[in-house]
């Protein structure tokens, strides 16, 4: 008998990177689908990129900690911000690999720094899977279950051949090349969902940048961040 499936709808920024890659990946693989879960899924565009986002943060601390003096600029997301950097509109920009990897390896372009280069950074988290607090305190389980599945796309993607393959597919590139990517630039300690690290550090930027007016307190974060136990 045919069981009926919780459709999600999901919003996801930067369709082709691997941080972002486990939601459609684990649907084409059946992991939701074991979860007795159908996601819907819509990619957004954005990504320094905007005003407040986690790149234009890592470049404002890039600046404090070298003492460079240079002005950030928003130029939008990784193509965009390519064509500015090649046609000489913008002198750096910034990048989400797998995209520039190419030019790198043609000599192209260069890294000339990364968001791990600052100490505090390298511990800090910057991305997070949120919910709608109404939905989530009425669909608790369906929550649960798919973070359970995020979790099990996520050890499929770092430890089975197949996962590489399947991501090397989806975002149109080479097998070598989403290798790279993976182990390169995003070890699996850093996309785990169960792991939240460097508050103090995010909320005094928060603070400096004026998007907090003050630090949460413990009360505030233990409502923020409400984390699925795993299930079996």
């Amino acid at each position: 008998m045919a069981v009926a499936e919780d459709r999600l709808k999901l919003a996801i920024g930067a369709r082709g990177n691997w941080e972002t890659a486990a939601s459609e990946l684990g649907q084409n693989a059946g992991f939701f689908k074991k979860r007795g879960l159908a996601l819907e899924i819509l990619y957004t565009q954005g990504s320094y990129s905007t005003t407040g986002s986690s790149g234009h943060m890592e470049v404002l601390a890039l600046i404090k900690h070298y003492g460079i003096d240079a002005k950030p600029v928003a130029t939008g997301g990784t193509a965009p911000t390519f064509t500015q950097v090649m046609s000489g509109q913008v002198d750096i920009g910034w990048s989400s690999p797998p995209f520039g990897i190419d030019a790198v390896r043609d000599g192209k372009i260069r890294i000339i720094a990364r968001g791990n280069d600052l100490p505090y950074f390298r511990e800090q988290t910057i991305r997070l899977i949120v919910a709608n607090a109404g939905y989530f305190a009425s669909n608790k389980d369906a929550a649960a279950r798919f973070i359970q599945a995020y979790r099990d796309t996520l050890e499929w993607m770092y430890g089975d051949p197949a996962g590489l393959k399947a991501y090397a597919e989806f975002a149109k590139t080479s097998e070598s090349t989403a290798k790279q990517v993976r182990d390169e630039f995003y070890p699996k300690q850093g996309l785990l969902v169960d792991r939240i690290s460097g508050l103090d550090a995010v909320m005094a930027d928060g603070v400096a940048n004026r998007y907090l007016t003050s630090p949460l307190s413990k009360e505030q974060i233990a409502e923020l961040f409400q984390i699925p136990a795993p299930i079996k």
